[in-house]
Parts: structure tokens; C-alpha cells; sequence
């Protein structure tokens, strides 16, 4: 079944949360010519829409930057760059790594989910379905791909989602899909991921979900896992 495109009411909220922050700032001679955000790469349409609406509603210019969450903030606390918001896809990252050092507030403003998409070229597209979804990835000709848990939470979501997996199907799901391909472990209810992650020709990992999408939609992937509004926003299955 095809995904609905994003809401006007999640754009609506996007530029909604601009405006309110860029009215708090403060700004030298009262006045700015430009806003940087750094962001997480599931919120690059969305912030980019948002961006247009902004700048004509206020005349300010978005200077956005997408990366995974974490390189995001560490931009900021690794490398002392500068930005005047930070929108990640794990509101945790910012309580852990950025308050009260570099941020005093954290602003929670929209959930999403975690789903396994798929493009008209996939294989066995027609024949999965939510009881047999791990028996098509583990056929010899299919690929699948998941962002650097290491960088990106979409990543350590997907990890988190095919352990769970196990209990919801009574299956071996995580060590026959993530086990058998890579060097990540896990040991009960603890993953563990090392720094330098290797997978074989089966796996393909990318530093932020959004990189999976042109590779799934030319056929290089037959399936990766993304945030559900990624998926709707290009139109994915």
C-alpha cells in the first residue's frame, strides 16, 4: 500500500516552531539576515518547505544542514561550530549531549515510526506482507539497508526494532538478519555495536536513512528501514 505524502499540519508545526524561536533569539541591532539549523537528514523536506514558508513570512534566509543526529549535535560540541537550532531525530541525544551545556531547553515536537519500505523494483514486492517480511530479506538475492547506528538514530532504531522482533514473532530474526551479515552482536536484551561496523554484500549501511532512499529506488536495494514520514515523502511503499 502506497504512504501518504506529510501533512500541511506537520509543515504547519515546522514553521510554526521557526517562528517561535526565531522571535526568542537574540539578535544584534535587533535584526538577522540568516538562521542556521542543523538537522537530522529524516527532517530535510519538511525543513526545506518550511524554509521557503519562513522566508516569506519573516524575510530571514535558512541555512539548513543535514547530517545523522549525533554528527548533528557533535558539530556543536566536537568541532565549536555555531547554530541557533539543532532539530534531531531523538530528543534523548539533546538531554545527554547538549544540556545544560550548550542548550537550556529541548523542544519535543513530533513522533514517527520505524518501517521497512520498498520501491517498485524490488523483489518479491508483490509477495510480502507483515508475517513474512524476514523470510524475504534472508532470501540470498535480496538486499537490505540501514543507516550507522554508530551516527544516526534511525539506525539504533532499526537494531532495537528487529530485537523486538524476536519476542513479537518467536524468531531468531536479529541474529539470522543483522548477526549473520555483520559484526554487531547481541547478547539478550544488550546490542552491541563496534566503533568500525562491517557487514557483507547483503547488508548496506549509510550514514543517515535519507542516503538509502536513491539507492532502494534505483534498484541497488531492495529494502531498506526508514521513519515512516521518509518513506511517505518519496512516495515509497
Amino acid at each position: 500500500m502506497e504512504l501518504k505524502k506529510i501533512s500541511p499540519a506537520t509543515l504547519l508545526l515546522v514553521i510554526l516552531v521557526l517562528a517561535a524561536i526565531a522571535l526568542t533569539l537574540n539578535f544584534q541591532n535587533g535584526k538577522t539576515e540568516k538562521i542556521v539549523i542543523f538537522h537530522a537528514g529524516s527532517l530535510s523536506v519538511p525543513i526545506a518547505e518550511a524554509s521557503k514558508e519562513f522566508k516569506k513570512i519573516r524575510g530571514i534566509e535558512i541555512q539548513a544542514e543535514a547530517s545523522g543526529s549525533v554528527e548533528a549535535i557533535r558539530k556543536i560540541t566536537d568541532l565549536g561550530k555555531k547554530a541557533d537550532i539543532i532539530a534531531v531525530a531523538d530528543y534523548s541525544l539533546c538531554e545527554k549531549m547538549l544540556m545544560p551545556t550548550y542548550t537550556e531547553f529541548c523542544v519535543l515536537f513530533a513522533k514517527n515510526e520505524i518501517v521497512l519500505a520498498y520501491s517498485k523494483n524490488s523483489k518479491y514486492r508483490e509477495k510480502i506482507d507483515g508475517s513474512n517480511w524476514f523470510d524475504v530479506l534472508q532470501k540470498e538475492d535480496v538486499k537490505f539497508g540501514f543507516s550507522d547506528p554508530n551516527a544516526d538514530p534511525c539506525g539504533y532504531r532499526t537494531l532495537f526494532a528487529l530485537k523486538l522482533a524476536d519476542d513479537y514473532y518467536g524468531k531468531r530474526i536479529f541474529e539470522e538478519l543483522v548477526e549473520a551479515n555483520s559484526n554487531i552482536k547481541s547478547n539478550e536484551s544488550l546490542i552491541i555495536v563496534p566503533e568500525r561496523i562491517k557487514t557483507n554484500e547483503k547488508i548496506i549501511l549509510r550514514p543517515k536513512e535519507v542516503d538509502l532512499t536513491a539507492l532502494l529506488e534505483s534498484g541497488a536495494l531492495d529494502y531498506i528501514f526508514t521513519y515512516k514520514s521518509v518513506a511517505m515523502q518519496h512516495g515509497l511503499e
